[in-house]
């Protein structure tokens, strides 16, 4: 069974270093899904990212911070982790990077308003998937063969043209294939697998096996 930690306001007393983490943290929770379908995004990811090299010098250093707030950080940290990890896959205008099914579960526990479905199991262990945040919609594809890397060549409706493309696809990686920002977040038709190709064996990708 998957397990999140959710942070909340703490009951035990804070120290005033505890009580600017944990506001910040809680910035980024609340402005999560409103930054992701703009061309904000990438600035919200860094600022993500400059606070998860905080929180490993306040675990590394301790700054007077007590033993339960200590905890209190390496949760923020693996959750944070994962926002990023999201942020760098689901990101407005970004397809290059890839986050893993876990990072889906730890984020949908966060936002369960996100929706995220099953939309069509293709051939060659590829599926499709539609991830719904608000009116912004992410199309992304996953593939579980054990034996080979894939490259993805699809195709789907695009501001009423048809748009063509293709990517590597490592293991049971989730990598964006199109979102609907750049179409006023109207409706996209579902993308279609064209044809999928094995690029080469387990491995000569990064994959994602972390469930």
């Amino acid at each position: 069974m998957l397990c999140v930690f959710m942070i909340s306001k703490s009951v035990f007393s804070q120290s005033k270093n505890y009580t600017k983490i944990e506001e910040q943290f809680l910035n980024f929770v609340n402005n999560f899904k409103s930054s992701i379908s703009t061309t904000h995004a990438q600035y919200f990811k860094k600022q993500l990212e400059a606070f998860n090299e905080n929180l490993t010098e306040y675990l590394k250093g301790g700054y007077g911070l007590s033993f339960n707030e200590l905890n209190e950080l390496r949760v923020m940290k693996k959750n944070t982790s994962v926002f990023e990890d999201f942020y760098a896959t689901m990101g407005f205008d970004d397809n290059k990077s890839t986050c893993s099914m876990k990072d889906i579960r730890i984020v949908n526990e966060y936002f369960p308003e996100i929706e995220f479905s099953l939309i069509k199991s293709s051939e060659k262990f590829v599926n499709i998937y539609k991830i719904k945040i608000d009116q912004y919609n992410v199309f992304v594809a996953r593939h579980t063969d054990r034996a080979f890397d894939k490259k993805i060549n699809y195709s789907c409706k695009f501001n009423n043209q048809i748009k063509t493309g293709n990517m590597g696809l490592p293991y049971k990686c989730i990598r964006k294939i199109i979102d609907n920002a750049s179409n006023n977040f109207t409706q996209l038709l579902n993308p279609i697998i064209l044809n999928t190709e094995n690029i080469a064996s387990i491995g000569s990708l990064s994959s994602c096996t972390s469930e």
